[in-house]
Order: C-alpha cells, then structure tokens, then sequence
C-alpha cells in the first residue's frame, strides 16, 4: 500500500473523528455513529455467507443499539445476485427483536463505473427503531461507484426509497455518499456519510456518519 493510500485513510478517518465528537448538522440534529465489521466467506463459487456485527451510536456517544446478521447470498446470474437475511437487535431495553429481509440485486458495469439496483424486502424498517412499527416494507435502492484502480479507492453514492406495506405508500427516503479503501485483497474500509428523513410527518433530516470494515475469509 502507498504513501498516497496512506495518507487518503490517515485523513478520511481524521475528518470522520472530529465530525462524530463536535458537529451538529444543519437541521440541528446531531450525528450518529455506526460502526460494524462483516465477515465473508465463499461456500462455492456461487454460495457465500457472512457475519456482520454493527453498533450504533446517538449523541454524545451513548449507546442506541447493537445487533449481528447473518445470511447467504447466490450468484444466481451473472449480472444478479440473491440473498436471504436475519439480523438481531440487542437494545438497552434488554429486548432482542428479530429482523428478516430478502434481497434481489441486480448490477450492470461499465469499465471501472457498476451500478447496481437493490430490491429488498423486510418485515420491518432499520430507519426508526424507536417506534413500534412492525409493517412489511419494500425498500429500493440505486447505488453506484467508481473504482479508481490506481489508488484503490472506489467512491460511492446511493439513495434509497421505503415503500411501507401496511400505508400503501412511500414514506422514507435516504441518501448516502462515501468512500470505500482496499487496504488488501482480503480487507476493504468504507466511510459513509447518509442523511434520511420521512416524507410524511416528521420534518428534517436524520444524519449518520458510518465506518466499516469488510473481511472476506480464504
């Protein structure tokens, strides 16, 4: 890894520390934090698993919730790929609640430039957990990146639509721009900055800086 790599990561996660302890964004809210770990391994060529923990923070650092999924995605096609999760939430109510969702993604490359659309289908929403809203949900989601194979840094942006089963209607809405660094073939680092609202109801925005890390295992 080069100097210039060093010094992208060195920066990235220097900005991404003095946001999450000091900024408060423009609608006056303050930026949460999520930090997670996912774990891949390939069953076969077309089977994979993995293991993915995340905690997230409110303000001031305190503690919102911890939870760990797991699930397999299939290469069902070339282009497509299939998956099937469960994800538990431990909270500070000592309440575990259980979340299931399907995935169908499809993606198209062009050189260096993938976009890739996202169907996905859960029993329940990740955007507000303080509520007590159990309703399917159909969640759409464009993302593309660009690989800048000479740095190993591939820049991101996606935005995502919730479609609420129970309302009939779309009432959520997110969007997300980062940066995801290949440290080596095995390990990449992402950073992420999302903002999110609902279109309906609560006015404003809700904002998230997020760092990730992914680990595929030989």
């Amino acid at each position: 890894m080069n100097n210039r790599i060093l010094k992208a990561i060195s920066l990235i996660l220097l900005v991404f520390v003095l946001n999450t302890k000091e900024s408060k964004c423009a609608d006056n809210n303050d930026l949460k934090l999520r930090m997670g770990v996912e774990l891949e391994k390939d069953l076969n060529k077309k089977l994979s698993i993995h293991l993915a923990p995340e905690i997230r923070l409110v303000s001031k650092q305190e503690l919102e919730e911890v939870f760990i999924e797991t699930g397999l995605t299939y290469d069902l096609f070339k282009f497509m790929k299939v998956g099937g999760y469960y994800r538990a939430y431990f909270s500070e109510s000592d309440v575990i609640t259980s979340r299931f969702a399907l995935d169908v993604k499809p993606d198209w490359k062009f050189e260096d430039l993938k976009i890739q659309y996202r169907f996905r289908f859960t029993n329940y929403t990740d955007f507000d957990l303080e509520t007590t809203d159990k309703s399917n949900y159909i969640r759409n989601r464009l993302k593309l990146d660009y690989k800048i194979s000479k740095l190993d840094l591939t820049p991101f942006a996606a935005t995502e639509l919730f479609y609420h089963g129970g309302n009939k209607e779309f009432n959520k809405i997110r969007y997300i721009g980062g940066l995801e660094i290949e440290l080596n073939k095995d390990t990449d680092v992402s950073v992420y900055y999302m903002r999110q609202k609902k279109i309906t109801g609560k006015k404003g925005f809700d904002n998230f800086a997020g760092l990730s890390f992914k680990i595929s295992l030989d």
